[in-house]
């Protein structure tokens, strides 16, 4: 058993809602784990403590709250939550698409350039046919 599933035992056992038959697993594992044997005894003390005030019943008003923010919280998607980022890591991240875009209008004008110079080449090399330079094809 691991201390998660130990901790949710815990919780279970102390609410009188724990099965008989996780019992033993639970026992166990308090007997071979210091630190959910030191959950059990806290969360067993803070019970106690507040076990002799009395029980309340909550207003209407905050059972809809609670009610609406839980909804609210299964409706969350992929794409409506927060995503939060290091402020070191947003900086290199801005200053590295900065300098990509450096780059890329550097390659941009560098391979315009070589166009204009393979243009100038082929103009310089390239005589446009004339009615009498042209041979017409002669059939037999």
């Amino acid at each position: 058993m691991n201390c998660q599933t130990g901790k949710e035992y815990i919780s279970q056992l102390l609410d009188n809602e724990l099965e008989s038959e996780f019992l033993q697993p639970l026992f166990q594992h308090l007997a071979e784990c210091s630190e959910c044997r030191s959950f059990y005894t806290r969360t067993r003390s803070i019970q106690k403590t507040l076990g002799h005030l009395p029980n309340h019943e909550l207003p209407e008003l905050v059972d809809q709250k609670f009610a609406v923010l839980a909804i609210g919280k299964e409706k969350r998607t992929l794409m409506n939550r927060k995503i939060t980022i290091p402020v070191p890591s947003a900086m290199l991240s801005g200053v590295f698409v900065f300098m990509l875009s450096i780059l890329f209008v550097f390659f941009i004008r560098n391979l315009q350039s070589n166009f204009q110079y393979v243009d100038q080449k082929f103009e310089m090399n390239y005589t446009r046919p004339t009615p009498s330079t042209l041979q017409m094809p002669q059939y037999n």
